[in-house]
């Protein structure tokens, strides 16, 4: 039973955190070298992708 209980705990937490991000909008310009991706949220909502592949490319959307 406390499985249980915690499966069902750590779910509902998995939703609670997914849902507080907005999805980014689309990538305009640009969108290509996206090998090993890391995206990183900025305090005003703007979202960085870094990526590697022949080098470092950073790529933004609103």
């Amino acid at each position: 039973m406390k499985l249980f209980t915690a499966a069902a705990l750590g779910l509902a937490l998995i939703g609670a955190v997914t849902g507080a991000y907005v999805n980014p909008g689309a990538c305009s310009g640009v969108c290509v070298n996206t090998h090993d991706p890391s995206i990183i949220r900025r305090a005003d909502g703007t979202y960085f992708r870094f990526s590697t592949g022949g080098g470092i490319a950073v790529h933004s959307a609103p």
